[in-house]
């Protein structure tokens, strides 16, 4: 279990994460947990459910939402990551046991479970489903 202080409360997730889990197995669990525990904001889609806040207080979130919190998840892990965009999405790149791979947490919610579709990715795989202009990318 681990307990997490945000924004002034306390959340805990239960997670199958010990301290042999790889990074991709860290990556995988908390995945799984958003999917769990957030659904897309389809209605109000008001400006909080941009934020990770969202996710973690309110249970919902938008795209930008999934993509921050999850990414605030895999850093406080030293796991390197950061959001990549294009016009109308976002999601994440991270480095897992040396491999990059791409995460698309918002997708991969498909409701009480992540589907393993859009979770580590290739660049070619995550390119054909939403294409994004080569200037976003961080040098590796």
């Amino acid at each position: 279990e681990i307990s997490l202080g945000l924004v002034g409360s306390e959340m805990c997730i239960e997670t199958a994460i010990t301290p042999a889990s790889t990074q991709r197995e860290i990556a995988w669990a908390y995945y799984q947990w958003i999917a769990a525990n957030c659904t897309y904001d389809a209605g109000d889609n008001t400006s909080v459910s941009h934020l990770p806040y969202s996710l973690f207080h309110n249970g919902k979130a938008v795209c930008d939402g999934y993509t921050g919190a999850y990414n605030l998840l895999l850093k406080l892990e030293g796991i390197d990551c950061y959001a990549l965009p294009n016009a109308t999405h976002i999601w994440t790149v991270a480095t897992l046991d040396g491999e990059t791979v791409h995460i698309d947490a918002t997708w991969g919610d498909q409701g009480n479970t992540g589907t393993k579709q859009y979770f580590a990715m290739t660049p070619e795989q995550s390119y054909a489903l939403h294409p994004w202009p080569k200037e976003n990318e961080l040098p590796q």
